[in-house]
């Protein structure tokens, strides 16, 4: 199917080489090793000598601060282990980034997101902070949240991407069981976070499974544009937006937020609320199919 193919990349390479999975393991391996050692290393450096990050607690921080060690490990293990820039893992062998399909997938997310704030409307209450705090919070989320968000489709889509489907990124078997593996690989990591812990019984494991969904659908954005460009700007947006301007007692973020969910968590009703927030992406998928088929047919005449 034609249509599915990256227009960028005449190869229609996902994969940008024919590295095996255990190469992509030891990547990642290798990633976590050298994080470490970039943490250990900057906590013997600024451990105890700074308290706060543009007047915020370091504490609020810390969590996007993790990730920047474990982005750059994983960049240099990539490099080191795979042979391969970071261009070519996330754009494919001689992809290039295409702005009109960047932008329509920026609008998709915000538009996603802002139906999923409307849902919660009823539970958020605005909070008293002041200008300089949430400008703070704007910047500091700028400069470190697309590196939480990166890493994370470099390990949840690109390497089981790779590892599961190769080089071959159309919807087929393959490409399908790594959707499948990716979104609950994505969603056991997640297991975790505070609004699955806060619940019990089958309820946290509904929360579980609702993390799934937005990992299924970054992934299936990846096999439909030929790149894991949009998997990232739909997973940066989503995450840059909550930790500015939604917080809640439950919450991975704790950053000054311009807005607090009082809501008592639901999973069922979070399920319901995740799943009704991707149907822009795919009302849009299903309308550039038929686009692009009365294009193909034009041609054909």
């Amino acid at each position: 199917m034609s249509f599915m193919k990256n227009a960028n990349n005449p190869k229609k390479y996902i994969a940008p080489n024919e590295c095996s999975g255990w190469r992509w393991l030891g990547a990642l391996l290798l990633g976590v090793v050298i994080a470490n050692v970039i943490t250990l290393v900057g906590g013997l450096i600024f451990g105890g000598r700074i308290d706060n990050i543009l007047g915020i607690e370091i504490s609020r921080v810390s969590l996007m601060l993790d990730f920047v060690a474990m982005y750059v490990g994983l960049v240099i293990a990539i490099k080191l282990v795979c042979k391969t820039s970071l261009k070519d893992f996330i754009l494919g062998v001689g992809g290039r980034i295409n702005k009109k399909e960047c932008l329509v997938v920026l609008v998709l997310s915000l538009i996603s997101f802002f139906m999923g704030l409307l849902m919660d409307a009823g539970s958020l209450r605005m909070q008293d902070i002041s200008v300089g705090t949430f400008a703070a919070t704007v910047l500091i989320t700028l400069a470190l949240i697309w590196m939480q968000t990166t890493y994370e489709e470099l390990v949840f889509r690109g390497m089981v991407l790779r590892w599961v489907s190769k080089h071959d990124i159309g919807f087929n078997k393959k490409s399908i069981l790594a959707a499948v593996i990716s979104s609950a690989l994505f969603a056991l990591v997640h297991a975790g976070n505070p609004e699955v812990t806060s619940l019990s019984g089958m309820e946290r494991v509904v929360m579980v499974c609702v993390y799934a969904i937005p990992g299924m659908s970054f992934f299936l954005m990846d096999l439909y544009f030929g790149n894991m460009m949009p998997g990232i700007i739909m997973h940066w947006v989503n995450n840059f937006m909550l930790a500015i301007l939604v917080s809640s007692d439950v919450t991975a973020y704790s950053m000054p937020t311009l807005m607090v969910n009082t809501g008592v968590p639901n999973a069922y009703i979070t399920l319901l609320g995740v799943l009704l927030t991707k149907i822009p992406f795919v009302a849009y998928i299903l309308w550039d199919i038929q686009r692009k088929k009365k294009a193909a047919l034009q041609e054909a005449q």
